[in-house]
């Protein structure tokens, strides 16, 4: 019986996508969960039987997918901020980009010694959470062509895993800003911030082929949300005017290690201020999607220490 506690995630980056690269050294990854799969579609069969039976479930397509959760620290997911935002680290900043990235992430059982690869996984969406008494979280959704399970492992030789702290969300928020220009939210009481990555892949299937032949992509889709006790028409009018404006924070932990993200214009999409009850606060709810931005020449910026 396989043990939770006696999974390994571990990863390389692909050079050609769904190719496994020649002796890898593959680098293990922190992570809370996953939910790795290789998906296999079926369809019942449509002929009629005088039986009323049905006479088969036919496969028709395969495909990887699934996530990897994690708690936020420093260097350990730089590699997948680069696969989700189709771009690569400049020094220590990076932008949303063009440039598809894929991975081979192996899901090791050690209790068992079963092993899987998962080949060609595309980012498909990144999120970052922050919420009041909590971590620091995140998840990386995937798509990708095909999997293998073997009793050995497709590592050559293994990274160890980045042992930086996990940020909180208490004292490890350093700054969190808003305008345009951007200023600090003083005054300002925050419950929670979340940020989507969305890159709306598709798997190319064809005939003849019984796993996916590519991973397509399309818009650059980033949306966040944004809780705060309700204090002054400061958001709401800006929601009601349709007016754009920027949201930036700072995570940084005890080491001084940090990121800050920054969505130079975004505009609010949805509004609420609720009436909760008694002996409850209100809080007002807003929805955004970030815009391309001249100034920084795409939606969003990431940038960290060296």
């Amino acid at each position: 019986m396989s043990n939770a506690n006696r999974v390994q995630l571990a990863f390389i980056e692909e050079q050609v996508w769904g190719t496994t690269p020649t002796t890898p050294t593959m680098k293990i990854l922190r992570m809370t969960s996953d939910s790795l799969n290789h998906e296999v579609e079926t369809i019942t069969s449509s002929e009629i039987r005088a039986d009323r039976n049905l006479g088969d479930v036919i496969q028709v397509n395969r495909q990887n997918s699934g996530g990897i959760e994690f708690e936020l620290s420093a260097e350990t997911f730089d590699s997948f901020i680069e696969g989700a935002l189709f771009s690569a680290w400049a020094g220590n900043t990076i932008k949303n980009g063009v440039t598809r990235k894929s991975y081979s992430i192996e899901k090791s059982m050690l209790d068992e010694g079963e092993y899987f690869i998962y080949k060609g996984m595309v980012c498909s969406d990144f999120t970052i959470n922050l919420a009041t008494r909590s971590i620091a979280t995140g998840s990386f959704n995937f798509m990708g062509g095909f999997s293998q399970l073997q009793q050995t492992t497709f590592a050559t030789t293994y990274t160890a895993a980045t042992t930086t702290d996990v940020i909180n969300c208490m004292g490890n928020v350093a700054s969190i800003q808003e305008g345009l220009p951007l200023t600090s939210l003083t005054g300002v009481y925050i419950q929670n911030l979340s940020f989507t990555v969305a890159n709306n892949l598709r798997g190319v299937s064809a005939i003849g082929y019984n796993t996916a032949q590519d991973i397509a992509f399309g818009k650059c889709d980033v949306t966040g949300s944004l809780s705060m006790y309700f204090t002054s028409d400061r958001m709401y009018d800006k929601f009601m005017g349709n007016t754009p404006t920027g949201i930036f924070f700072r995570v940084q932990d005890g080491a001084g290690n940090y990121y800050t993200f920054t969505f130079p214009k975004v505009k609010f999409e949805t509004e609420s201020i609720p009436t909760p009850g008694q002996d409850q606060d209100v809080v007002e709810s807003l929805t955004w999607r970030a815009l391309y931005d001249t100034g920084i020449g795409a939606s969003m910026q990431i940038d960290r220490n060296a």
